[in-house]
C-alpha cells in the first residue's frame, strides 16, 4: 500500500485501542546529531507508553518514519492477528423508530 509508516502506525493504534488516537497518543521526539543526522523516538502513550527509536536519518521527517517503522516491526505479530479493516462505528438510531 502507499501509506507511510506513520500513517500505518496511527491506523494500527486506532484498531488496537478501538478508539480514535489523538496527538497525545503517539508522540515523536527528534534529536539532531551533527550535520544532517536526526533520530526520532516514538512514544506510544496509547500502548502503555512504549518507546521505539528509529535509525539515523537525513531529515526529521525521515527520522519519524523510521521510528514508526521500528514500532510497526515490534508489533508485526499483533498487527497480523487483528481483524482487517476499520473498527465498526456505532450507529446512532435516526428518528424515533423504536
Amino acid at each position: 500500500d502507499g501509506m507511510d509508516a506513520k500513517t500505518r502506525l496511527n491506523q494500527f493504534c486506532q484498531r488496537y485501542c478501538l478508539r480514535p488516537v489523538t496527538r497525545k497518543d503517539i508522540l515523536y521526539s527528534t534529536t539532531k546529531f551533527g550535520n544532517k543526522q536526526y533520530q526520532s523516538i516514538v512514544r506510544l502513550n496509547c500502548m502503555e507508553g512504549q518507546e521505539y527509536a528509529g535509525e539515523l536519518s537525513e531529515t526529521p521527517k525521515e527520522a519519524e518514519k523510521s521510528a514508526a517503522q521500528q514500532a510497526l516491526k515490534a508489533f508485526a505479530g499483533v498487527i497480523s492477528s487483528l481483524p482487517a479493516g476499520k473498527p465498526a462505528k456505532k450507529k446512532r438510531p435516526e428518528g424515533g423508530d423504536d
